[in-house]
């Protein structure tokens, strides 16, 4: 099964309540609309239910997003581990 990849660009942290952030990071989904089309999701059905996992090898961390509810979806991000070790942690 292949999924959409998308290479990590900028990353930062976006605060979800008064004490808690979120790690966020900002990919290019302009070659995919169904990707592109979560964050109108997630802002109108609430986040839902997402899982992650990752694998490194060499220098790039893949991390794959699956998503159940309020949709499905499943894409991977890659990172840099030696640009974004501090945000991988």
């Amino acid at each position: 099964m292949s999924v959409p990849l998308f290479v990590a660009q900028e990353i930062g942290h976006t605060l979800l309540d008064e004490n808690t952030w979120m790690p966020t990071v900002t990919i290019d989904v302009s070659q995919s609309p169904e990707v592109a089309d979560l964050a109108r999701v997630h802002a109108v059905e609430g986040i839902g239910n997402v899982s992650t996992h990752a694998i490194r090898q060499d220098d790039t961390v893949l991390v794959g997003v699956q998503l159940t509810s309020p949709v499905q979806a499943t894409f991977a991000v890659a990172f840099s581990y030696a640009i974004h070790q501090e945000f991988l942690e």
